[in-house]
């Protein structure tokens, strides 16, 4: 179970309008569209992102970046990119 006192405003809005969107469209609407669950919930992420008033908007698209790191491995070690 989560803890609501370390949630954001802005966490707990993404959190409601993607309920409130799967309970509309009763679920596999995002299935039928080649979307996979992750992908879904990013789309509810951006609207309600797009949808905040400016001063919570700043915050709430600092937490939307993202940074991944992609490491190749052969034989058990990592493999430097070219």
């Amino acid at each position: 179970m989560w803890n609501a006192g370390i949630l954001l405003k802005a966490d707990i809005l993404v959190v409601c309008a993607c309920l409130v969107l799967a309970n509309i469209f009763k679920m596999p609407f995002w299935r039928d569209v080649g979307l996979n669950y992750v992908q879904y919930s990013q789309v509810c992420a951006r609207v309600i992102r797009a949808c905040l008033k400016p001063e919570l908007r700043v915050e709430a698209i600092k937490r939307d970046e993202k940074s991944i790191r992609h490491i190749k491995w052969k034989d058990g070690k990592a493999v430097k990119n070219e």
